[in-house]
């Protein structure tokens, strides 16, 4: 009787162990090396993917001023609701968030090192119609990771830009 509950607790420990190791490195990311400094243009320098992309460079340590300036152009921003599936009544069931920014780059010598190019990030969610200010909330969430995980997509695509060589 000893033995099994022995057992079973060190198999308890290794899932928490395991479960803690996922989790930590689910956040883990690289940081972008090769931007010293970044100025975003956009025509709403206010709106949730400029403030989002503030708020990468601050963790990823991407000054907004200095030498080496690179610049990130933010052309157009488009959020997309779209009905994936409907249920059984003919209501919507799944829905699918769609985020595509048009971007363009150039480096601290004012040349275009990213063409205009299109950045997309997608979620899908299944909506209920029982909870309807929990799905409110949860697709208040899902915009935000959407916006959260742009940011970093397009510091990483000027990162690798300016880890080049001859950008």
């Amino acid at each position: 009787m000893k033995n099994h509950s022995m057992k079973f607790f060190a198999g308890i420990l290794l899932c928490i162990l395991a479960t803690g190791c996922g989790w930590q490195l689910r956040g883990d990311k690289n940081h972008a090396v090769h931007i010293p400094a970044l100025t975003i243009t956009s025509d709403a320098p206010y709106d949730k993917l400029s403030r989002a992309l503030d708020q990468q460079m601050e963790v990823q340590h991407i000054a907004k001023t200095g030498s080496s300036i690179w610049n990130l152009r933010i052309l157009k921003e488009e959020m997309k609701k779209n009905i994936v599936a409907f249920s059984d009544t003919n209501n919507p069931a799944t829905y699918e968030l769609e985020l595509q920014v048009r971007f363009s780059a150039s480096n601290e010598k004012g040349d275009i090192v990213i063409a205009p190019n299109t950045e997309r990030v997608v979620r899908l969610y299944e909506y209920n119609n029982n909870r309807r200010l929990a799905m409110d909330r949860e697709t208040d969430l899902l915009t935000d990771e959407i916006y959260n995980e742009m940011a970093a997509n397009l510091l990483h695509r000027v990162d690798f830009i300016a880890g080049q060589k001859n950008p």
